[in-house]
């Protein structure tokens, strides 16, 4: 049976790892915005305040309702996994659009689980590079590109973005007719944006070869 342990409001933050995707809106001057967007639940994560984990737990009727014990009782909490060979064993739910990954702080209320973490409050320490939404290779966020989602389609509001190496960025452009006339941003841009919106450390991740 799976250990779960509850960790009584956590004041030292846990250092876990997790994934994001990048989402695009605009202010009120027409300014673009790049985002961090969680890259399985499509919440928004605010710049320089903490994400707070919400109930999505519901009643017989269907209508959303909050309890105390949701961090031991459901699946709710923001998720984030122990160690980066977690992380990476589970690339597999990344199916569209590839991702960012990088490390996060934990901290409030905290569910330990045998791979990961359920925790109730969150943010960013520092992002360590992007997976390939095609061939599913680690790059660096620099040479990461990103292309509008096919369409132009916006995901609860917000352009989504697919995320790329830059050789299967071109074999997309020539494949997919959706894409031809897309905007593409490269992740240098990108890594500054979230570097100043978020106080966030960027940095290459470097492959190392397991023995």
């Amino acid at each position: 049976m799976e250990e779960k342990i509850i960790v009584p409001d956590s004041i030292m933050p846990i250092i876990a790892w997790r994934f994001w995707r990048i989402t695009e809106c605009f202010e009120f001057n027409k300014k673009e915005i790049f985002k961090l967007m969680s890259a399985i639940s499509h919440c928004l994560w605010p710049e320089k305040e903490k994400l707070v984990s919400k109930c999505h737990c519901r009643d017989e009727e269907n209508k959303p309702y909050y309890h105390e014990t949701c961090l031991t009782d459901s699946s709710c909490g923001i998720h984030a996994y122990k160690s980066l060979d977690n992380l990476f064993d589970d690339r597999k739910l990344i199916k569209n659009y590839g991702a960012l990954f990088g490390k996060v702080y934990l901290w409030g209320k905290i569910q330990c689980h045998e791979f990961g973490y359920r925790a109730q409050f969150a943010y960013p320490q520092l992002i360590l590079g992007a997976i390939c939404e095609e061939c599913k290779s680690i790059i660096s966020l620099d040479s990461a590109v990103f292309i509008e989602g096919g369409g132009g389609q916006t995901l609860n509001g917000f352009l989504r973005y697919e995320i790329f190496c830059e050789r299967c960025a071109c074999n997309a452009r020539m494949k997919r007719k959706d894409m031809i006339f897309n905007k593409s941003i490269y992740g240098r841009k990108v890594s500054e944006v979230l570097k100043n919106r978020y106080n966030i450390e960027i940095k290459d991740f470097i492959i190392q070869k397991r023995g």
